[in-house]
């Protein structure tokens, strides 16, 4: 959640209209991590492509450790993990080329 907050406020700063967008990837964001259904309504073939959303492993794991659920296999969660450093790394990237005019813009 913190490398998407830089992403946003950075994507933010730069563009002005992206703050009307913001509300709606977020509810986006709300329909694809499994919170209201569960991983298993997920074909095995498009699990990779389900853990792409960082989120969909820590819900899962949540599940693990509340409801005693089977926890994913080990592969999802290193995509997961690369997903969450490669958005925090574009992420900061942004934040630093847009880190000089955020006097000048705001």
């Amino acid at each position: 959640s913190l490398s998407v907050g830089i992403l946003f406020s950075a994507l933010s700063i730069r563009f002005r209209d992206f703050q009307y967008l913001i509300p709606f990837l977020v509810q986006i964001g709300l329909y694809i991590t499994p919170i209201a259904y569960p991983t298993s309504l997920v074909p095995d073939g498009l699990k990779i492509f389900y853990y792409l959303n960082p989120m969909a492993i820590i819900i899962d794991g949540c599940r693990f450790s509340l409801l005693n659920t089977p926890f994913p296999d080990i592969q999802f969660l290193s995509i997961s993990i690369l997903m969450i450093l490669l958005i925090s790394i574009f992420s900061i990237v942004l934040f630093f080329k847009v880190e000089d005019k955020i006097a000048d813009l705001i």
